[in-house]
């Protein structure tokens, strides 16, 4: 779920599921859910918080690309830790 911070109004969701046939061969799973729940957001100088399965490198790369930054925990024992 996207949720605005101030309000707590939902912004966007969708049901999780553990297959998804519309995220790319080049993006995990998580990185997908996180791309498609912010789509209508990005490129508009927003920040969006993850919790740790949904917080990575590469999202905060592609989110810094479209003009959204990303607070977040990356677990210390990730492959891809900064």
């Amino acid at each position: 779920m996207l949720l605005d911070s101030d309000t707590k109004y939902l912004c966007n969701a969708f049901p999780y599921l553990v297959k998804d046939e519309l995220s790319c061969a080049n993006e995990s799973l998580t990185e997908s859910v996180v791309m498609r729940l912010m789509s209508p957001y990005l490129n508009k100088g927003r920040n969006v918080t993850t919790d740790k399965p949904f917080t990575s490198a590469s999202l905060a790369q592609t989110l810094k690309a479209n003009e959204t930054s990303i607070v977040g925990t990356i677990s210390h024992t990730r492959r891809e830790k900064p």
